[in-house]
Formats: structure tokens, C-alpha cells, sequence
């Protein structure tokens, strides 16, 4: 039997749906179409992968790397070092073992879960991996832990995360029906900076 959302929680999905999982999707096809163009250097392909590709051309949007440059700087000579965006998945399982994989090197003071997240999960998303989406947990930190909270406060969400950050088992939000967890995640974020 197919899970169903709750009615209440259905007008936040609705709202999203019919707003920002189409930027969503957009932006990821801008996404592979950066990362497969053969002329975009090499420390492009990284800062795509580092910011996003709705960012790229804006400038930056998370307060750590507009704060610390140099970390920036950093950051981007490892990706670039490992030329991230050419790396095989084929040995990968789940999209905790790429987040750990990455994890593994890019974790650093100033660098937490949603920096490995977003990166994982664009790399994920530029390699046209889809067995490898976010499919058992939803990462919840940063915006997105305000988003929970104010469901959970509401009501509309039974499951009562008391440690943050948080992978929550997807079993353990069935309020979200079919949703796919890189939605969720998506929709608590944009709920968490008071879009939705």
C-alpha cells in the first residue's frame, strides 16, 4: 500500500512542488551541463560543485566561505586536486558511502554536514548516478533543522529528533508519504529560511 501524506503537511508539499522543485530541477540540469562542458576549467568544475550552479555566477551564498577565503581557497585546490567531477561512482552502494567518502577529506574546522551533503549530492547529480539519490535518510542540519522544528511544533510531523544534525530514517517520517529525502531535505531548508 502506498504511503500518503497528511492532509495538513500536504499544502507545504503542494507549495513546494509548484514552486521550488522546479528551480530544483533546473538547477540541476545547469548542474551536469557545467560539469560536462569541456571548457570550463578545472576550478570552475569545483567551485560548481562546492556552491551550486545557481550560485556560481552570483558569488557564494554560505556565510563560511564569504567569511574565510582562504578556507574557500582550500577547499577548492583539494577538488581540483582530485578533479572530484571525473571520479567514478561505479564502486559506490548508497549515498551514505559517498557522503562518508567525502566526508573523509573535506571535513575540516568550518566545515560541517552541509557542505559534504551538497557536495555529495551534486556530484551524485553531475555523474547522472540516481541509484545513488538519498534514499534511506534524510540530512537534516543548518535551515533545515528550523523547518523540522516548526512542523514538529505544529504538529504535523510525529517524529521528535532530539540530537542535531540528524540523518532521520525515512520509516520514521511517514507524514512525507512518497516523497523523495533530498526533497524533504530541500523543503525543510526553504521552510527554515521562511520560503514556504
Amino acid at each position: 500500500m502506498a504511503k500518503k501524506t497528511t492532509p495538513a503537511l500536504s499544502s507545504y508539499i503542494s507549495r513546494y512542488n509548484t514552486t521550488i522543485k522546479l528551480v530544483v530541477i533546473k538547477s540541476n540540469a545547469k548542474l551536469v551541463s557545467l560539469i560536462s562542458n569541456p571548457s570550463l576549467s578545472d576550478m570552475d568544475k569545483a567551485k560548481v560543485l562546492l556552491i551550486g550552479a545557481t550560485v556560481w555566477y552570483q558569488g557564494c551564498h554560505q556565510w563560511y566561505l564569504k567569511m574565510y577565503p582562504v578556507l574557500m581557497a582550500d577547499l577548492l585546490r583539494d577538488i581540483v586536486a582530485r578533479r572530484l567531477w571525473t571520479i567514478s561512482l561505479h564502486g559506490y552502494s548508497s549515498f551514505e558511502d559517498v557522503y562518508k567518502d567525502i566526508a573523509s577529506w573535506l571535513k575540516r574546522k568550518y566545515v560541517g554536514q552541509t557542505t559534504i551533503y551538497d557536495v555529495a549530492l551534486r556530484l551524485i547529480i553531475a555523474r547522472k548516478e540516481a541509484r545513488l539519490m538519498p534514499k534511506d535518510y534524510v540530512y537534516v542540519h543548518a535551515k533545515p533543522i528550523k523547518g523540522y522544528r516548526e512542523l514538529v511544533d505544529r504538529g504535523l510531523v510525529k517524529h521528535k529528533q532530539t540530537k542535531w544534525p540528524a540523518h532521520i530514517s525515512v520509516t520514521s517520517l511517514p507524514e512525507f508519504g512518497t516523497m523523495e529525502p533530498y526533497h524533504i531535505e530541500n523543503m525543510l531548508c526553504e521552510m527554515g529560511k521562511g520560503h514556504l
